[in-house]
């Protein structure tokens, strides 16, 4: 799997931000359907690091973010859109490129 890159070489990868169409305890019930997927996409390299957003007590909100590794926008979309909690109509998803200006070097692999 290769990230793009930009017009000046540094890496792009896709930052997925999920936005949640429905309260968490809707979405609670079939939260092991999206983990499923993340595991599959964490498998073939496509997932870098994801997780959900919070409130101050730690409890999730339904929304959260996914890095990706894709070659194109396209691809990235794809990969976001298929997430079955997107495709149950629970969540809608936002795929921005992400060029990388600053990397700690022990992450540097991930790119």
């Amino acid at each position: 799997m290769t990230s793009s890159a930009s017009a000046d070489g540094r890496p792009v990868l896709w930052a997925v931000v999920t936005t949640s169409l429905v309260p968490w305890p809707e979405i609670a019930p079939r939260i092991h359907e999206h983990q499923r997927y993340q595991e599959e996409l964490l498998a073939n390299g496509q997932l870098i690091m994801s997780g959900p957003w919070t409130d101050q007590a730690g409890r999730p909100t339904g929304a959260g973010l996914a890095i990706l590794r894709a070659a194109t926008s396209q691809e990235a979309e794809a990969i976001a859109s298929a997430d079955p909690l997107v495709r149950a109509g629970l969540r809608t998803v936002a795929v921005n490129a992400w060029k990388i200006n600053q990397l700690n070097p022990a992450i540097a692999a991930v790119t």
